[in-house]
């Protein structure tokens, strides 16, 4: 959702000639920083690079981390390359965020921290999360790319890890394009991160430590600056076809929508839902066929077909996390939809899950 004041601050850029240096960056890094509550955040060019840069900010080259089974690829990716040693978890039945039990029963004497990506636009446990970490003494990494102003008890998705990050990819709750952003309390991890985004530099040419081409360019920044403004507005229309689509489709049969706890204040990246009885796969095509565009959740990450070739182990056992990729996807909360965009979406969903029968499903509630 991009308008007129982010053209104008792209055109201030342009004609002020910071392009990919600028005013812009620092300034959305201080709102950044003010939105979260505090803290330092630091940009990066995209969200996969702000979660390596968090990675190695945090020391967490060559140690096992723990982290959920479901995510975007980006996440196990940026372990990966940051030289992290990943080991996955399944997620929870009901809430579909990564499982707290499993987490527990996955951390052993060589695990130094627990990576925990929050999905749809909703988060896991924060308070539970960040105390068993503590006990654990354990990092906490939040990966927030799907669920930038969420909340948990009040705290935003984000605030209770040692460090956290987020992407501003087109289809996030902001957009810069491309971009991403690392955000800590820790001036110590904030100062390491600034320093690898820039090839490991503490002065021109000097080198202390390795580092890639990490940058945010000013350009996105400025749209970005713009882009904090909207936060409020865009939530709330998120949160509108969110609960028009939740009225519509929450009590149809063959149809089940993940647990919202009463602690949970959403953002809505999305709008998942598992198929009971129906062929996935043919529901979408009929929904497609009919204009109307959805994506599969999530795979597995470790059952991606080149990750046998990174890693030795065999994936763990994955219930939940398999069911919910097997018969799951989500339909758009954008606010670029109407409400009554809204309502033919789930009449035609109601329609064709109506009139399709498929071999039966192994989904389960």
């Amino acid at each position: 959702m991009v308008g007129e004041d982010e053209a104008a601050a792209l055109a201030r850029a342009v004609r002020a000639g910071e392009i990919s240096r600028g005013k812009s960056i620092p300034e959305f890094e201080s709102g950044f920083a003010e939105l979260m509550g505090g803290g330092e955040a630091v940009s990066a060019v995209n969200g996969t690079a702000a979660l390596e840069l968090a990675a190695r900010a945090l020391d967490l080259t060559g140690k096992p981390v723990v982290t959920g089974a479901m995510s975007c690829q980006a996440t196990a990716n940026a372990l990966i390359s940051a030289g992290c040693e990943v080991r996955f978890v399944d997620h929870d039945a009901e809430t579909w965020q990564v499982s707290l039990d499993s987490i527990r029963a996955a951390v052993d004497s060589r695990t130094k921290a627990v990576v925990v990506a929050h999905l749809y636009g909703a988060t896991a446990d924060l308070i539970a999360l960040a105390e068993f970490c503590k006990e654990r003494n354990l990092l906490l990494v939040e990966d927030c790319s799907q669920s930038l102003g969420a909340r948990w008890q009040g705290l935003p998705a984000g605030s209770v890890g040692d460090a956290s990050t987020f992407s501003f990819y087109s289809n996030k709750l902001i957009t810069t394009g491309e971009g991403g952003m690392v955000w800590t309390r820790s001036a110590e991890v904030a100062a390491r991160a600034r320093l690898l985004r820039n090839h490991g530099q503490d002065r021109p040419f000097h080198h202390v430590a390795y580092g890639l081409n990490w940058k945010m360019p000013n350009l996105l920044a400025a749209l970005g600056v713009e882009q904090l403004r909207r936060i409020p507005e865009l939530i709330a229309a998120r949160r509108e076809r969110f609960d028009r689509l939740c009225n519509a489709l929450g009590a149809v049969a063959g149809i089940i929508l993940p647990k919202l706890p009463a602690e949970l204040y959403a953002a809505p990246f999305c709008f998942p839902l598992v198929l009971l009885g129906n062929d996935r796969d043919r529901v979408m095509w009929e929904l497609e066929a009919a204009g109307i565009e959805t994506r599969p959740l999530f795979a597995p990450q470790c059952q991606q077909p080149y990750w046998p070739s990174l890693v030795s182990e065999p994936s763990p056992e994955l219930p939940v996390a398999e069911n919910l990729a097997r018969n799951g996807l989500y339909l758009s909360t954008s606010p670029h939809l109407s409400l009554s965009d809204c309502e033919y979406i789930a009449s035609v969903l109601i329609d064709i899950l109506a009139r399709t029968k498929a071999t039966p499903s192994e989904a389960h509630a």
